[in-house]
């Protein structure tokens, strides 16, 4: 072989650019993969923290648990929030210590 002169292109040399080509694709997909994850962990911890306040404040402990243990990306928390809380029509009422 002479120094310098160029190889032809083998089978090889396409498998290896296929690989190539996959493994520079994994940075943007693993990228934009953690940041769904960190966004939908965001969205759900919102939710359920404003759920979970909801429903100790109503007293509802079934749905506090059943809350605070299943993990629904959201979805449990909004439909308590919409349709399972209770009202706040009455005002809270304050308890006398002295009697």
């Amino acid at each position: 072989m002479v120094i310098g002169a160029q190889r032809g292109i083998t089978s090889n040399d396409s498998v290896n650019l296929n690989i190539n080509q996959r493994m520079s694709m994994k940075g943007p997909l693993l990228v934009a993969f953690v940041t769904v994850i960190i966004l939908l962990a965001i969205w759900d911890g919102v939710w359920k923290l404003i759920a979970l306040w909801k429903s100790a404040r109503h007293d509802q402990l079934a749905w506090f648990i059943c809350l605070a243990i299943f993990n629904t990306v959201g979805i449990l928390p909004i439909l308590y929030i919409l349709f399972f809380q209770k009202n706040d029509t009455e005002p809270p009422q304050i308890r006398d210590s002295a009697g």
